[in-house]
């Protein structure tokens, strides 16, 4: 069992409104990462929220998710990591750490980051842009502690960075862009 886990607890302080509402292709960017992550064969998906808690979560409705209610997710994005993971069942054997804010992800992305999956110890995959690897990436239960530990808003890509030896890149050159500024809604 490899769950998904969308990380959409933020404030979204640099677009000044909630990015998880962003509209792109008729439907918000959160719906969009919830339905990559379910259409690329994660199960179960759980959507970690905070900020706008009562209006993003309404657009949820209806949608085989679990919402996981972060109180804490001023901390920064290690924290909404944390939330996701202790929400998780004990039979998962994987996650994939998705982020709301990548316009175009596709379903393929993630059933790519799965099919790579051999349960190998230790190892990660990655999607690769820009020179960088990043989310959506997933992760063995092995690594769970250590996404666990995790401190600040640099997220995940810090155990990346430190183990690149174990990382399983998946090219995907979508992922460099992102919805963070407003200039960012005119581009998608």
């Amino acid at each position: 069992m490899i769950a998904g886990v969308v990380l959409a607890a933020g404030g979204s302080s640099r677009l000044g409104s909630p990015k998880q509402l962003v509209q792109v292709k008729g439907r918000t960017l959160l719906a969009h990462a919830v339905d990559c992550c379910l259409s690329g064969g994660c199960e179960p998906v759980l959507v970690v929220l905070g900020a706008s808690l009562e209006t993003i979560d309404a657009t949820l409705s209806g949608l085989p998710v679990t919402v996981v209610v972060h109180s804490g997710w001023r901390e920064g994005l290690a924290s909404s990591i944390r939330a996701g993971i202790s929400a998780l069942p004990e039979e998962v054997e994987a996650l994939v750490l998705a982020t709301c804010d990548q316009p175009l992800l596709e379903p393929d992305v993630v059933r790519r980051l799965i099919a790579g999956f051999d349960g190998a110890p230790g190892r990660m995959l990655a999607c690769e842009y820009e020179g960088t690897v990043g989310v959506p990436a997933l992760f063995g239960r092995d690594r769970f502690e250590e996404l666990i530990r995790l401190r600040g808003d640099s997220g995940a890509r810090q155990l990346l960075r430190r183990n690149p030896g174990s990382v399983v890149r998946v090219p995907w050159p979508g992922g460099a862009f992102d919805v963070d500024l407003p200039a960012d809604r005119e581009k998608i």
